[in-house]
C-alpha cells in the first residue's frame, strides 16, 4: 500500500522519488482502483495489470499504524472484506 510502482511490476527502489506513499489517502484510492479494474498506478505511465493476493504497509515508515486504519476505513467504507492470512 506504502511503496510506489514501476511499469516493470517492480516496486521503485527506495530512495528515488515515488518510492514511498506517505498520504493514506492516496494509497488507499490506489487499492481501491486495483481492486475495481485490477490495474495498479505506476509512477512512469500507465497503470499495470496487478494480481494481489494481499496488502502490506511497511512498519518501519512513519506514521505506519495511522495509514494502515486509514486504508482499512477507506477500504471496508466500500465494502472490500479485510481477513487475516489464516482465515479460510
Amino acid at each position: 500500500a506504502d511503496r510506489g510502482y514501476l511499469s516493470t511490476g517492480q516496486l521503485v527502489p527506495r530512495g528515488q522519488d515515488g518510492a514511498m506513499i506517505e498520504d493514506a489517502d492516496y494509497a488507499a484510492d490506489r487499492l481501491l482502483q486495483l481492486l475495481e479494474t485490477g490495474l495498479m498506478p505506476v509512477i512512469d505511465g500507465d497503470p499495470i495489470p496487478l494480481a494481489a493476493q494481499s496488502i502490506c504497509v511497511h512498519g518501519d515508515s512513519p506514521g505506519a499504524v495511522a495509514m494502515a486504519a486509514r486504508i482499512r476505513t477507506r477500504l471496508t467504507d466500500q465494502g472490500v472484506h479485510i481477513r487475516g492470512f489464516l482465515t479460510p
